[in-house]
């Protein structure tokens, strides 16, 4: 019996079904305002936006991680036209996680929004690249 045919959808399972738990166990401050107002920045931020650029960023960050265990476990080859696709979404949501960054520290409200609103949009982009355990089976 081939034992990684038989394995890779169990883990693929696994991955999928414990990855939003993952998540929120990556974010125990997301409501904890103390957290968040570590985040600081020449002109006061409004502590909503903080908390929306803290949940993007962690979205942002599980995602990555996301795509790292997908092609460590073989869900994606690396190279193929899924991978590329990852890799070129993951390109841009590093230059507007920066940008978004940058703009925390200047005290920009206006652009860290905005660039919330961006890292959102390119996560819901790169998310359904990745397999998920029905994609596995």
């Amino acid at each position: 019996m081939n034992t990684r045919k038989f394995f890779t959808p169990i883990i693929a399972t696994i991955l999928a079904s414990t990855m939003p738990l993952a998540i929120t166990a990556c974010n125990p401050g997301a409501n904890d305002s103390n957290v968040l107002n570590m985040i600081s920045s020449p002109t006061p931020v409004p502590l909503s936006v903080k908390k929306g650029y803290y949940v993007a960023m962690q979205a942002a960050v599980g995602l990555e991680h996301t795509a790292d265990i997908a092609v460590d476990s073989k869900l994606i080859t690396p190279g193929s036209p899924t991978a590329i696709k990852v890799a070129d979404g993951l390109d841009k949501l590093h230059t507007v996680m920066t940008a978004a960054n940058t703009a925390l520290k200047a005290g920009d409200a206006a652009t860290l929004s905005q660039k919330i609103q961006e890292v959102e949009n390119l996560v819901a982009q790169v998310a359904p690249l990745l397999p998920n355990a029905q994609a596995a089976e």
